[in-house]
């Protein structure tokens, strides 16, 4: 948690920075293109602020999309992962990325079966896999030379270098970042059960303790279960200045509606950071965990959710646009959507408290707002 906290610039870096390069922007759009619209702004803005890199998401699909490239050109897709060579190639895939799916709360390690379904999914679709291939591998250097024109156009000084600079590199430092906190996350629950079988606890009532009450456990003493029941059912924490307030059960939820559902009644709009511009009309789908996602997103839907993680992709590439509480203009929901090239609004706050499951939104990506056309019927998530 220590070295954890060595990271913790990263999102405060977005805030800055994006105030920055927005300010910075403008300036430079008023001098050098006279009459420009908001859209143009936020195109400008989508363009610099789409990462020169191959983010670990793309890397991976360009290597499965090898692997299938592979398969295709010899032949091999019936049966194939029967096949020596093809085997060994998804090995080395899972080598390198078994970690990209796992989340705070859920342990879902790539597997070879799993990469099997995704790789007989594309030959499925018939689309040209060497095409996709390309433009995948393509897409980091397109990125930047879209913002070297536009750098040229708008006459982009060493301030405004500067800015991009540092946001280049704290991309991926944000990536960095992410790889270590889930293979430490890994590491931890892989510490939990052994700590479990040797002491004779349910690894998952160890989850919900404390590390003082853990560190109990090595000195002879047993952990409360009750107790950890009751902060799995229902857990409320605030962290102020004054103090650390903690609940479970019946007061938990209490206190969550006072904190957080009352002061969001007739809330019509609402705005965010924009990460990727564009303007989509769906029903929102509110999701709070990967699974969520996965069951609830169709194609054309809006995907809500608190923040994203790798496990949401799938979920992702379905969805018409994305709308998140959390996040700053390096977050994986940013990255995710410039990649996949649709609207998203990060760092709304208050998202997944006013939408609820059906609700008719439109997600204007040009604008920043959010905005309920027509509230669902009946229903929608509790």
């Amino acid at each position: 948690m220590i070295y954890h906290g060595l990271s913790f610039d990263i999102d405060a870096i977005d805030i800055v920075l994006e105030k920055k390069i927005k300010d910075k922007l403008s300036v430079l759009m008023e001098k050098n293109r006279k009459g420009f619209t908001p859209k143009d702004f936020n195109n400008a803005l989508g363009v610099i602020l789409t990462p020169n890199y191959t983010s670990y998401m793309t890397e991976f699909d360009i290597e499965l999309y090898g692997v299938c490239s592979f398969i295709k050109k010899n032949g091999a897709e019936d049966s194939f992962e029967t096949k020596k060579e093809v085997r060994e190639k998804i090995k080395a895939l899972l080598s390198r990325f078994w970690w990209i799916e796992l989340t705070w709360s859920q342990r879902n390690r790539k597997t070879f079966e799993g990469v099997v379904s995704e790789i007989k999914e594309i030959i499925k679709k018939g689309e040209d896999i060497d095409r996709e291939a390309i433009r995948l591998k393509n897409s980091a250097e397109e990125a930047e030379t879209r913002k070297k024109i536009l750098g040229k156009d708008l006459k982009f000084d060493d301030e405004m270098d500067t800015y991009i600079d540092i946001f280049e590199n704290y991309a991926v430092f944000h990536d960095y970042r992410k790889e270590a906190q889930m293979k430490t996350t890994e590491a931890l629950n892989i510490i939990l059960g052994e700590i479990g079988k040797r002491k004779g606890h349910d690894p998952g009532d160890l989850a919900w303790c404390w590390p003082d009450e853990i560190k109990k456990v090595f000195e002879g003493e047993g952990i409360d279960k009750n107790k950890a029941d009751e902060r799995r059912k229902s857990f409320f924490m605030l962290v102020e200045k004054k103090g650390i307030e903690q609940h479970t059960g019946k007061k938990a939820a209490e206190r969550r509606g006072e904190e957080l559902l009352s002061a969001f009644e007739g809330i019509t709009n609402f705005t965010g950071t924009i990460a990727s511009p564009g303007k989509e009309i769906g029903k929102a789908k509110v999701c709070f965990s990967s699974q969520d996602a996965i069951k609830k997103i169709g194609k054309g839907d809006i995907l809500v959710a608190s923040m994203t993680l790798p496990d949401y992709v799938p979920a992702m590439k379905k969805a018409a646009a994305i709308v998140t509480d959390e996040g700053g203009v390096t977050c994986h929901a940013a990255i995710v959507s410039r990649e996949l090239k649709i609207p998203c609004i990060i760092g709304t706050g208050i998202a997944t408290k006013v939408l609820k499951d059906g609700d008719y939104i439109e997600v204007n990506a040009n604008h920043g707002v959010v905005r309920i056309l027509e509230k669902a019927k009946s229903g929608g998530q509790e």
